[in-house]
This record gives C-alpha cells, sequence and structure tokens, in this order.
C-alpha cells in the first residue's frame, strides 16, 4: 500500500472517528451528515477524480442519504471507498460508536 493510499485510509477513519456522536436513534439528517462527511474524506483518494468515483457517488449517495441507520451506510460506503482509493482501500466504521 502506498504512502497516499494509507494516508487515504487515515482520513476515512478519521472522518468515521469524527462522525461518532451521530448515534443513538438516528434521524435523516444524522444519516446524511454521516455520509456526506465520509464522502468528503473519500475525495481525496487516488481515484476521487475519476467517472468512476462520480458515478458510484451520483449512484449510492441518495440511497446511502435514505438509509434508516448510520450502520445501513457502511456496506454502500465501503463500495465508495473502493471507487475513490482503488482496490485495496476500505471503508471502517468507528468501533467506539454506539450501534443503531
Amino acid at each position: 500500500m502506498g504512502l497516499r493510499a494509507v494516508g487515504f485510509a487515515v482520513a476515512v477513519a478519521a472522518a468515521v472517528a469524527l462522525c461518532a456522536g451521530c448515534a443513538g436513534p438516528t434521524t435523516d439528517t444524522a444519516v446524511s451528515a454521516y455520509v456526506d462527511a465520509a464522502i468528503a474524506e473519500m475525495r481525496d483518494g487516488i481515484h476521487a477524480d475519476s467517472e468512476e468515483f462520480r458515478r458510484a457517488v451520483d449512484d449510492l449517495g441518495p440511497t446511502l442519504r435514505a438509509a434508516p441507520t448510520i450502520a445501513d451506510t457502511y456496506a454502500g460506503l465501503q463500495q465508495l471507498a473502493v471507487a475513490a482509493g482503488g482496490e485495496h482501500s476500505s471503508f471502517a466504521a468507528s468501533a467506539n460508536r454506539p450501534r443503531d
């Protein structure tokens, strides 16, 4: 894993940690804010300026923002992380965040 990929993984983990306060019964606003924060961090990925990433955000973004809970966004955010950072990238939800 290259230095840029490591930095990208750290940035995604930091975004997730920042959103750790999005707990308890989530609102549409909390889920949407969580997704938007994660996508914003993914924009530093090595492939974030690619058409594939833009399409993935366009396709998955609305569905992720409408998810009933933050946990329901994890699989889609994983797909976006791979589109933004390449096959060795991943999305890691904060381990400190209570499950909803």
